[in-house]
């Protein structure tokens, strides 16, 4: 665990060498740079996912709880390990929408607030700053598997993509039951705790499915390499 913790540290500060703070597409990416700045970029995410926690916790506490606040956390914490872990394009492009959306939602927010006498910005670093991770980690990420000769294995994503949808929607069905079961109406819980539970319910399935973790998922990879291709750890990465 120590060893992890001392890892991602130093992912972090070596993608503060490369300028994070600051979109940079002219310098020119090596096989190993791409890979250190994607490991740094995801090690970024989840210093990202425990500023959202703190930040979280404190609305949770004063809203009286409403764990739609956490979702953010967990996306931060999923998309970070995709790009770390994986060297993740698709992972990485869903983190530039993510990062997108979650702007002009600020920006509305913000105009609603500034309407209403009342402005705050602070929101508006974090998702300049997602941005800025995720457009660098698209052009990483693209670089390495190119420079790696790799190729994606459509039959592999096809399956795996089916597979996601059909535990996602058993999971979801299952969840829908118990709080049927339960009988749990909007006065025990909001609707937005709900909302976000049946939302978790779903998306942790599939995340399972994409690492392997679920029956008929394991040794799918969604890229092949050369034989001669090196991977760090000897681990496939997903595409």
């Amino acid at each position: 665990m120590f060893n992890t913790l001392k890892s991602i540290w130093s992912d972090t500060r070596n993608v503060s060498k490369r300028r994070w703070w600051w979109l940079d597409f002219k310098t020119p990416l090596t096989r190993d740079s791409a890979l250190g700045t994607l490991r740094g970029i995801g090690a970024a995410f989840y210093g990202l996912a425990i500023f959202q926690l703190v930040i979280t916790l404190v609305v949770f506490n004063a809203l009286g709880g409403n764990w739609g606040f956490f979702l953010d956390v967990v996306l931060f914490l999923a998309l970070g390990y995709c790009i770390r872990n994986f060297q993740s394009r698709g992972g990485s492009v869903a983190a530039v929408l993510y990062g997108v959306v979650t702007l002009l939602i600020t920006f509305d927010n913000l105009i609603k607030q500034f309407s209403g006498g009342k402005t705050s910005g602070g929101t508006i670093v974090l998702a300049l700053m997602v941005l800025i991770y995720s457009a660098q980690a698209v052009r990483a990420s693209f670089a390495y598997h190119r420079m790696s000769d790799s190729r994606l294995n459509i039959r592999n994503v096809i399956i795996k993509n089916l597979l996601a949808l059909i535990y996602a929607a058993c999971s979801g069905f299952a969840f829908l039951v118990v709080v049927a079961a339960l009988r749990l109406n909007a006065g025990m819980v909001s609707q937005e705790t709900l909302g976000t539970l049946l939302l978790l319910a779903v998306l942790t399935p599939v995340g399972l499915t994409y690492r392997g973790w679920l029956p008929f998922t394991s040794n799918r990879p969604f890229v092949i390499y050369p034989v001669d291709s090196t991977m760090d750890g000897g681990r496939p990465a997903v595409s």
